[in-house]
This record gives C-alpha cells, sequence and structure tokens, in this order.
C-alpha cells in the first residue's frame, strides 16, 4: 500500500515512507539521491507544491510537506534511495491530499 498523508494546506506535516516493502533482507537506506513530486491535476489549474528537508533512518525515509498547494488536490511524492548491503536504487512513493 501507497503511503497516503492528508494535510491541511495551510500546515506543515512529515511524510514517513518505510522501504522495508521494496528492499531486500538486511539492507538499510544509505543515501537520499532524488525527492520529487508530481501534481496528479485532479483540479484543473490547482496549484504546485514545493517539499522540505528530508532525512532517513534504518528502512524508513522522511520529507517535511510545508503549507501550500490546493485544496482537494493529490500530489504524489517520490523518494529514490540507495540501499546497502546491496547497493540497489529504489524508488518510493506517497500520495499527499490536501483539505482546506
Amino acid at each position: 500500500m501507497v503511503p497516503l498523508l492528508t494535510k491541511p494546506v495551510a500546515s506543515k506535516r512529515l511524510l514517513d515512507m518505510d522501504f522495508k516493502r521494496w528492499c531486500r533482507d538486511g539492507d538499510t537506506i544509505e543515501s537520499v539521491l532524488n525527492v520529487a513530486v508530481e501534481n496528479l491535476q485532479t483540479i484543473e489549474g490547482s496549484s504546485d507544491i514545493t517539499l522540505g528537508s528530508h532525512s532517513f533512518s534504518g528502512i524508513r525515509a522522511q520529507v517535511w510537506i510545508p503549507a501550500g498547494g490546493t485544496a482537494g488536490e493529490r500530489y504524489r511524492v517520490t523518494v529514490t534511495c540507495r540501499m546497502t548491503p546491496s547497493g540497489e536504487e529504489l524508488p518510493g512513493d506517497g500520495i499527499v491530499v490536501l483539505r482546506g
């Protein structure tokens, strides 16, 4: 199941992603290679959001979602991590839904 975060437009929230379902047994996150956001444009003319800082620990990656965006819109956040010891590059994604 893709992580789902529902947040008010005017607030800041943390999107927490668990890479357990994507990684090999024994792997942990070595580094975050890329963090991106896609406006799914379920509302015509909706505004984009920017992403805040990100961090990781073990097999979890976190991304701050600052205030902003369009109420009712959905955004896909993709985090690509390099795992150790396997060396694999794994993308994981979550959906952010904004409410008014």
